[in-house]
């Protein structure tokens, strides 16, 4: 047992009690991976309520946070959505998507609902975890999420864990691709995931490294391996002034 399966069937519940029924609404797109290609290294703050293994991050405004967050600097935003243990909810991605950026949506896909609420509450792409689907969870395969992505316009980031499941991912049709840094048994980070991976392979697309970045080290760091992009969340969120340190991150992409 893992994250994962700890955090599937509280998802399916949520998928049951119609959390992601959500109204039809229709927003600009923005291309993500358009975004990132169009520099050498981008930064995309995460809005996340709650986390795992800091617990309560932020309980405000997300709209105010994203201003903030857009007004800084950031070159895309990030927002999970998860229910149960993230305390996500539908309606900060159309406050972030408000801002002018494209807006990550990000979750624990199971079921074709998700993907239709993230795309009518303003969601550019959606972050799809491969090992979620090699565990049977979701009731759709990897190839067709990605697909239904597509026709609704929304592009797709496929998180993966180790070497091999990038290997396989590289063999899908999706628009990006992201390494968690992120151990699932025991949750803690290791930046040098990204670093290992990318060391033994070429990516044929743009890669986001997820999770660990603390200071501007680590961005360059990352930049360093090939990665394109990195998720930052917790640093940015437990800090007082949000936006100050987007823009000391910031430093260490050019």
């Amino acid at each position: 047992m893992d994250f994962l399966d700890e955090i599937a069937p509280q998802v399916r519940h949520a998928i049951d009690e119609g959390f992601y029924d959500v109204p039809q609404r229709t927003f600009r797109p923005q291309s993500l991976r358009t975004t990132i290609e169009a520099r050498p290294f981008s930064l995309i703050p995460v809005i996340e309520r709650r986390s795992p293994v800091e617990k309560e991050l932020f309980a405000g405004d997300a709209g105010l946070l994203a201003g903030q967050l857009a007004g800084a600097g950031a070159h895309a935003l990030s927002v999970v959505c998860e229910r149960s243990v993230f305390k996500g909810n539908l309606a900060d991605v159309a406050e972030a998507k408000s801002h002018g950026l494209p807006v990550l949506y990000k979750d624990f896909v199971m079921d074709p609902v998700q993907i239709t609420a993230a795309c009518h509450s303003g969601a550019d792409a959606v972050l799809l975890i491969k090992s979620l689907f090699d565990k049977g969870y979701p009731t759709m395969s990897l190839d067709d999420a990605i697909g239904l992505c597509h026709e609704l316009g929304l592009e797709t980031l496929l998180e993966v864990f180790t070497l091999e499941e990038f290997e396989q991912a590289m063999e899908t049709q999706s628009d990006l691709l992201g390494i968690n840094n992120r151990n699932l048994k025991t949750l803690k980070v290791n930046l040098a995931m990204t670093e290992q991976i990318l060391k033994k392979t070429r990516a044929d697309r743009p890669v986001i490294s997820e999770s660990g970045v603390k200071t501007q080290a680590d961005v360059r760091r990352l930049a360093d391996t090939g990665a394109r992009a990195a998720l930052v969340g917790t640093v940015i969120l437990k800090s007082p002034d949000p936006a100050a340190t987007v823009r000391r991150l910031l430093g260490g992409c050019s």
